[in-house]
């Protein structure tokens, strides 16, 4: 069993939509402007959304890939599509739903 801690970043309705969620999450979590208003409720300050769905709105190929098998705990892998890259992220089909998440891989504690 898998003892990793990890936290849903997002969610869609298809794998294949998965990046453009990701990649969305990402950007608007490294805004320069995320970072100068830090809010602890969880949202993200004003404009941000936008310019982040111009973003994944602009590209042409997808940003990130999810692996087309699951590990043995059911996680599948999210690498960078550029570079081949690992990420700290994987896909998880909820079971019995179309719904896929993506959640992030938590550092050990301690």
């Amino acid at each position: 069993m898998d003892m990793r801690k990890w936290r849903m970043v997002c969610a869609a309705n298809a794998k294949a939509e998965l990046w453009e969620k990701l990649y969305r999450y990402l950007w608007m979590r490294d805004d320069p402007r995320t970072m100068a208003d830090a809010r602890m409720d969880g949202r993200f300050p004003r404009g941000i959304r936008a310019d982040a769905e111009a973003a994944v709105s602009g590209c042409a190929e997808p940003r990130y890939l999810v692996a087309d098998e699951a590990d043995a705990d059911g996680f599948y892998a999210v690498t960078e599509a550029a570079t081949g890259a690992l990420l700290p992220y994987a896909a998880l089909q909820v079971p019995g739903t179309c719904l896929w998440v993506c959640v992030e891989f938590l550092p050990p504690e301690g």
